[in-house]
């Protein structure tokens, strides 16, 4: 099963303690140095997140604690940990005395996701100019050059993460933690129905770049009414596109 083989691969060759920092934490504590779960618990969060993303795991399928837990070799706490914090990002529900189950969006939840995201973006696209040095914003444009790479690779999922990355750049230049807080909340749903309208509604992705190059001059030229104008548009152009294909 490729999941099994990448929780693997992941678990046990992220972050290879070094011998000075096993000789240190050793003598430090006595006999054996030991392991740190929290890193063990976020190495498997990565790679169930990155599953879920990606497709690899299903909407609606059940995620089975002490199976994965004996697929890849830990004990069931890391995972159980790392359903926990995907359940706070809205990509996993767990269900008292039932289980775990990869989420399942229907039409309303994808309505509620992407009009919440206008609003929190169209404050960002206010406060960035005002708060942001004009050198913090042209450097995003790094981001735009690394998904034109993707494009020209035919490469969706790395596009879409930078799509996503993007926009989490320009919404923690406007520095209000808690704009950044909620945004953060919704980025898991949001990471997830990007994906899906990249794989699903552009056959040519060419034109995804570009869009984000339109923003990022009304970011740095617009005025206010032009910045809320693109961003919302963008976003409502997007949600209209999935939601005309979403049943449910």
């Amino acid at each position: 099963m490729y999941i099994v083989d990448k929780l693997l691969y992941t678990v046990y060759n992220a972050d290879v303690v070094s011998a000075s920092d096993y000789r240190d934490d050793r003598e430090n504590r006595g006999g054996l140095a030991r392991i740190d779960q929290s890193v063990l618990a976020d190495r498997v969060y990565k790679t169930l997140r990155a599953a879920i993303l990606s497709g690899e795991f299903e909407p609606g399928e059940r995620l089975v604690e002490s199976q994965i837990a004996d697929q890849i070799g830990v004990s069931r706490a890391p995972v159980r940990t790392a359903i926990s914090r995907l359940d706070s990002e809205g990509l996993v529900d767990l269900f008292p005395r039932r289980g775990s189950y990869v989420t399942a969006l229907i039409k309303q939840d994808i309505w509620e996701v992407y009009t919440l995201r206008a609003s929190l973006e169209r404050l960002a696209f206010k406060l960035v100019p005002e708060r942001t040095k004009r050198e913090e914003i042209l450097a995003l444009h790094q981001i735009i050059e690394e998904m034109e790479e993707c494009v020209t690779r035919e490469d969706q999922a790395g596009l879409s993460d930078l799509e996503w990355g993007l926009h989490e750049e320009i919404v923690r230049l406007a520095k209000h933690e808690r704009l950044l807080s909620v945004w953060m909340s919704l980025s898991g749903q949001i990471q997830l129905l990007s994906r899906r309208v990249i794989e699903e509604e552009y056959s040519d992705l060419s034109p995804i770049p570009q869009r984000h190059k339109f923003l990022l001059d009304r970011l740095l030229n617009g005025s206010e009414e032009e910045r809320s104008g693109a961003i919302e548009e963008h976003i409502n152009s997007v949600a209209e596109r999935i939601l005309a294909r979403f049943r449910g």
